[in-house]
């Protein structure tokens, strides 16, 4: 096995895979997948699951890719957001010989091209913690490469021969500008400046202003956009018309971007899937899908599932069918919440393993293991069901109005945070959708997240993370 190692691939999102790199003497290598369990964060001396078969993936990767004897020291540390608070879960970290080219600009298939030169690698688990057993066979000036999806930091660091060393919290903080590393380039709708971030909210785009809780994972360096507020006057509004819509209506505008983030009301209040559908915003709808297929990343929620359903709707059936509410709100604007001054909570099932366990660890769990999940206001747009290639992450159970009476009614157990990657036309980007939003109206920077907000920081990094080659 001298010279050439297996390689393995998280599949985002799901706890069943575990990420590892591949190292061939050729030239670079790709992602490939494999079921091989996440290493147990408890272990002190591994990533890798002990527990796995002897013939697998992660036992292959612990003798080919190491030459020093048993008595060699680890090489560990912990991988944290860019805010250095928060464990990221599934980072691959990996010593190098040289620095690795810089990754192209603007939206791309993400097949995480590795340099042929790799000393050792490691990936870390539910705690950000990572270990290289054994440490490496050579001693010298090397880059240790910390990386999660686009995000990447690259240091250059001095090891010696199968000693061990503990790598700085700096050098193994993910970037969160372009100063500190890589980092990709994100949309976000928000009607919040960076000068109101620290400020609470009083109006309507409180709920679910995901760019103050980008800034407090701390990364700052993104780009804003005003959401459409004058799509909620029905479908002959063009939403071109508006800085957010203008972007996305424009491919080589649209194709900068690495991840777009349309929360609720990003095109209008409870009208996104109508004005999507007009004539007017066709260019929108032919874009997102032509960007989704060239490895865009979306993440969306509620009212703003009308991107989800024109650009990939094989992801998602949404409730109430395709026919116009008598109020003249979109069809899937069925849940039943509160109102904005008593929203209503619903508890919430983690149907992910990793999701399930990182949040454990953020203490973001009752101790039954649900998540309170709050801000629903009447109505919310509500998922029926989704196809066995859509991953979902959380579930509840949920009450709905019915379009034939109007009346609420128990609607059971449905999806409310799902992700499906898109590989309609060898397409290689990824959707991330959630029912509820971020009601941050009184959060301040220095509050801890709330359990939702957690979810959110999840889902973001996971969200940018690489697929393999298509096919």
């Amino acid at each position: 096995m001298r010279g050439t190692v297996a390689l393995v691939n998280l599949r985002s999102l799901s706890g069943s895979l575990s990420l590892v790199w591949a190292i061939t003497s050729c030239g670079p290598v790709r992602l490939g997948e494999l079921d091989v369990r996440p290493g147990d964060a408890s272990q002190s001396d591994s990533s890798f699951d002990r527990t796995a078969p002897a013939d697998s993936a992660s036992d292959v990767l612990r003798e080919a890719a190491v030459e020093c004897p048993a008595t060699g020291a680890e090489l560990r540390g912990v991988v944290t957001a860019p805010n250095g608070l928060d464990p990221i879960p599934g980072a691959v970290v990996y010593l190098a010989r040289t620095r690795p080219a810089v990754q192209p600009a603007g939206v791309s298939c993400d097949t995480c091209e590795l340099p042929p030169n790799v000393l050792g690698y490691a990936v870390s688990n539910t705690q950000g913690m990572f270990v290289m057993p054994r440490g490496v066979s050579e001693s010298g000036a090397f880059f240790l490469v910390v990386q999660k999806g686009r995000f990447r930091r690259v240091t250059e660091v001095n090891v010696q021969s199968c000693m061990g060393q503990a790598f700085t919290a700096q050098t193994t903080r993910l970037p969160g500008t372009r100063a500190e590393g890589e980092i990709p380039n994100i949309l976000v709708a928000s009607g919040t400046t960076a000068a109101q971030a620290d400020r609470p909210r009083t109006d309507d785009w409180a709920y679910d202003d995901i760019a103050r809780v980008i800034r407090r994972l701390g990364i700052t360096e993104f780009d804003r956009s005003e959401p459409c507020r004058l799509a909620t006057t029905g479908t002959s509004v063009a939403n071109s018309s508006c800085p957010f819509g203008g972007i996305l209506a424009n491919r080589t505008s649209l194709d900068r971007y690495n991840i777009v983030v349309a929360p609720c009301g990003a095109l209008g209040f409870n009208r996104s899937w109508q004005v999507l559908g007009a004539p007017a915003n066709a260019a929108i709808a032919t874009n997102m899908r032509g960007w989704l297929q060239a490895g865009g990343r979306l993440y969306t929620s509620d009212t703003a599932y009308g991107l989800l359903a024109h650009a990939h709707p094989s992801a998602a059936t949404f409730a109430g069918g395709s026919t116009v509410r008598s109020d003249g709100k979109d069809p899937a604007n069925v849940g039943a919440g509160g109102s904005p001054s008593m929203p209503r909570t619903y508890s919430g099932r983690i149907a992910d393993m990793g999701l399930r366990d990182w949040l454990a660890d953020r203490g973001a769990l009752a101790m039954d293991g649900s998540i309170q999940l709050g801000g629903f206001i009447s109505p919310w747009v509500a998922i029926d069901s989704v196809p066995s290639t859509t991953r979902t992450l959380v579930t509840a159970d949920v009450e709905w109005f019915t379009a034939a009476s109007g009346m609420m009614t128990s609607a059971g157990s449905r999806p409310l945070t799902i992700t499906s990657d898109v590989r309609e036309g060898g397409g290689c980007g990824r959707v991330v959708y959630s029912s509820y939003e971020v009601d941050n109206r009184d959060s301040m920077s220095s509050s801890p997240l709330t359990p939702q907000e957690r979810v959110l920081e999840y889902l973001l990094f996971e969200l940018g993370g690489c697929l393999v080659t298509p096919g």
